[in-house]
């Protein structure tokens, strides 16, 4: 076991600090290895995740080869259990009690899926200015210019035992579907994703409006 440095960690050491295996990235390019790294902790509003599956996409093949200059835990497909919440306190300690009770009871303990990217929750594109949403959807699509992403940009990935997220980035797997499947999501939505983007971009919206004959689409089931 390797401390972040790349040194081995002493018995002593490896027993007092909570650690976690990963495969990082030491410099931009170079074949990576697995070593020891300080579990996260949840920053508010975050969840703490633990890794059940992680997914290998052709973007982290990219990244191995010195893609976006990344250094960092890679992987941005996974499939985890919600083991901690970071839930600030509201106004009232009443209040507090009901939300801190609510967002547990949907979450800990919880498989789930994530968005990938993190905004930095200030800029127009996270506030929705001049309420963007509602005039036009090509704009509700835009990335946050501050974002972070899962193993890519700025975010040590899912090839961890753990990471954190955004609670508001999580999605609940049914009880029904396998972890095998699940880990699929994030390249399931991106795939879906491009044929949406280009009905927005072409004027046609996103669920398809104002589509006439001869005009041609992509079919996804």
């Amino acid at each position: 076991e390797t401390q972040s440095s790349g040194k081995p960690l002493s018995k002593k050491k490896r027993s007092t600090m909570a650690t976690m295996l990963a495969f990082s990235i030491q410099n931009p390019g170079d074949d990576g290895k697995v070593i020891s790294l300080p579990k996260p902790q949840p920053e508010p509003n975050f969840a703490l995740i633990k890794i059940l599956r992680a997914g290998v996409c052709n973007t982290d093949l990219e990244i191995l080869q010195g893609y976006m200059g990344f250094t960092g835990v890679l992987g941005h497909e996974f499939v985890g259990i919600v083991e901690e919440l970071n839930v600030p306190q509201t106004t009232t300690e009443s209040d507090a009690t009901t939300n801190e009770c609510s967002v547990h009871d949907k979450w800990l303990g919880r498989r789930v899926c994530g968005d990938i990217n993190v905004g930095c929750g200030d800029c127009g594109v996270c506030l929705n200015e001049h309420n963007r949403d509602a005039c036009c959807a090509k704009f509700s699509r835009n990335h946050c210019p501050n974002r972070t992403v899962l193993g890519i940009l700025n975010k040590n990935g899912t090839m961890a035992e753990y990471i954190t997220l955004p609670i508001t980035n999580l999605h609940l797997v049914p009880p029904g579907m396998s972890d095998e499947v699940a880990v699929f999501c994030e390249p399931l939505a991106a795939a879906c994703r491009i044929p949406e983007q280009g009905l927005v971009n072409y004027g046609y919206g996103a669920d398809g409006q104002n589509l006439q004959p001869p005009d041609r689409v992509a079919v996804y089931l």
